[in-house]
């Protein structure tokens, strides 16, 4: 996951407003850069069906918060190893079965949630960083931040 991407003021974790409630970064980047999400699953699906649930990574990106900016190049890459067998002598893959579109609920669902997931586990695990012309992308305050959760009872 790349989490370069969004407005510090737009986040949001678990529906609370985190970013507009830890108040502005010391300094902030001057663009709002992109994200590159990628969507693995082992479910029997073909491509058109991964088409529809690689667009479910977009709404757990708007869960986050974040709203795509102009010049935004959000990417998302969907795969499945499901049904891949071995090639036949016409060269092409054989399919045992493929689920039905009207299976695909849950697994929209999970794409959604783990996004957003893995978008906020790798704001957790970032660090600052200063780049050229002194550039500077500031790592989310994690206390701050777990306190603020607590404070609206999503922790223990």
């Amino acid at each position: 996951m790349l989490t370069n991407h969004g407005d510090w003021n737009e986040l949001r974790i678990d529906g609370v407003p985190v970013g507009s409630l830890l108040g502005k970064p010391e300094r902030k980047r001057p663009e709002k850069g992109s994200i590159v999400m990628i969507v693995g699953t082992d479910a029997p699906v073909d491509a058109r069906q991964l088409g529809r649930i690689a667009r479910r990574a977009v709404m757990g990106l708007a869960l986050t918060g974040a709203s795509s900016q102009s010049g935004s190049g959000d990417i998302v890459l969907a795969f499945s190893t499901g049904n891949v067998h071995e090639r036949n002598e016409n060269e092409s893959f054989v399919v045992d079965k493929l689920l039905r579109d009207s299976e695909l609920d849950g697994l929209f669902r999970a794409t959604i949630d783990s996004t957003s997931e893995s978008i906020v586990n790798s704001l957790f695990k970032a660090e600052t960083v200063e780049g050229r012309d002194g550039n500077m992308s500031v790592a989310l305050p994690i206390e701050k931040t777990l306190q603020i959760l607590k404070e609206y009872g999503r922790l223990r």
